[in-house]
């Protein structure tokens, strides 16, 4: 009997199946590639790099800054002769703000949900806003042809044995992987015979103040507010523009938003209006338009 808590155990990434070692497949070559140079990629990250650095290195050699992170075990049986295409190797992620992040063949070995959504959250959030990222899955066809009738049942898929060690592998249909990929713009799912390969787009996120509390939001609303001034303003301003940290900048869904968390409008940019004033008059201690445009903030 398989003792569950060896692969309960696994930190992040198990061992993949892959039939390739150092040459990308057709999909990285052909659609993958032109994609990243054509938006203008250029630090990327691949999160399960394995121990070939297959994709790592190709993209290196076109040119890409890439950072290769890995299970330590992994790391330190990497060709030295390989290492040197890429920026760094190592078994943690040390960078934010990536262009792009690949995460091939790397959830379907992960013998948990709670271990799959923790290496999904991890590598998203180093991803920039609007940057990418290349998620690669095995379909249900390939668990069906491949993997079932050679594998023992664990979980949610199988365990496939690989010497003296075993190799958890799950399959995915087109709405689990759409799914997991909800949070995000999905630019292309191609599928091919054994799997699902997927290019998607980070959301870019807002703060925004919302009944005394900041929310993320994918939408800016309709007004950018300075927060240690207490002033709001339209989100093009000039003025807030060049003057305000990026860090001071909240945003507002509405015009009553912004006045009940006392903030005052900008008199660079004018706002409101009096037909706007009449909506938010009794929120405000000032009686006139142009009172409100003088309130002097701390």
């Amino acid at each position: 009997m398989l003792a569950k808590g060896r692969y309960m155990d696994l930190e992040q990434i198990a061992y993949p199946l892959t039939s390739c070692k150092t040459k990308p497949n057709k999909i990285m070559r052909e659609r993958i590639l032109p994609f990243l140079q054509e938006h203008d990629v250029k630090r990327v990250l691949d999160y399960g790099c394995g121990r070939y650095l297959r994709d790592s290195a190709f993209l290196a050699e076109n040119g890409f800054t890439v950072d290769a992170v890995d299970l330590e075990e992994q790391v330190e049986n990497i060709d030295s002769e390989r290492v040197r295409f890429v920026k760094s190797v190592s078994s943690s992620i040390n960078e934010s703000n990536y262009d792009a992040a690949l995460l091939n063949f790397v959830l379907q070995v992960l013998p948990t949900e709670e271990q799959r959504q923790k290496v999904l959250s991890k590598v998203c959030a180093v991803i920039k806003p609007d940057g990418y990222l290349v998620l690669s899955l095995r379909n249900q066809r390939d668990m069906k042809h491949c993997v079932e009738h050679q594998g023992t049942p664990y979980n949610d898929g199988f365990l496939m044995r690989r010497g003296k060690q075993y190799t958890f592998v799950r399959g995915y249909e087109r709405e689990e992987v759409e799914a997991i990929l909800s949070k995000m713009d999905i630019v292309e799912i191609i599928r091919t015979c054994d799997s699902f390969i997927t290019i998607s787009q980070k959301t870019k996120l807002y703060s925004i103040l919302k009944g005394g509390r900041a929310i993320q939001s994918p939408m800016p609303g309709e007004y950018a507010g300075n927060s240690p001034r207490k002033i709001f303003g339209r989100l093009d301003c000039g003025t807030g523009k060049r003057l305000m940290k990026p860090e001071n900048r909240v945003f507002f869904h509405t015009l009553e938003d912004a006045v009940t968390q006392g903030y005052r409008p900008c008199n660079n940019c004018k706002p409101i209006n009096e037909q706007d004033f009449e909506k938010i008059r009794d929120l405000i201690p000032e009686q006139t338009l142009e009172e409100f445009y003088k309130r002097r903030t701390k």
